[in-house]
């Protein structure tokens, strides 16, 4: 494979990925909307005054586009933790995700705002302590060299 050949399909991978991450926002405000985010329990956890619980309409829109529940259901809650003005469209959805388990707002907002240094060659490499708290970009997985991985976990 040429470099030319190389740079055009990793461009074309970015684009595909802010796509996907664009249709993840979508599916995750749409379910936030058809059942947005309650305490523990819900105003009305058994479902005698709703139409469904947040469960069964979760799921049924799950199933009525074609994804999974926990699919569904973790685009909801990673909507619900990103304000749209808050959300930045040069970072992934699974980044965003990732970040979502900050407990303190400000720090989840900042962590976002705050990528790593780009490593020379590999632009979007993210060191072991960015990797085990969330604070930077797509990288390697856990545990892999550079240069390897590449396959499927």
């Amino acid at each position: 494979m040429t470099r030319d050949r190389y740079d055009e399909l990793v461009k074309l991978g970015r684009d595909w990925v802010a796509t996907m991450s664009g249709v993840q926002w979508r599916l995750g405000d749409a379910a936030l909307e058809i059942e947005p985010m309650r305490s523990y329990g819900g105003v009305n956890p058994s479902g005698k005054d709703d139409l469904f619980t947040v469960s069964e309409a979760i799921r049924m829109f799950a199933e009525d586009v074609g994804l999974a529940y926990t699919t569904v259901r973790g685009y909801r809650w990673v909507s619900s933790r990103w304000p749209k003005e808050r959300r930045r469209a040069d970072v992934s959805h699974t980044i965003h995700k990732v970040l979502a388990s900050i407990p303190d707002e400000q720090e989840r907002f900042e962590a976002v705002n705050t990528p790593p240094a780009p490593s020379p060659g590999r632009p979007c490499e993210v060191d072991a302590r960015q990797r085990e708290t969330g604070g930077g970009l797509e990288g390697r997985l856990p545990g892999e060299r550079p240069g390897e991985g590449g396959g499927d976990p």
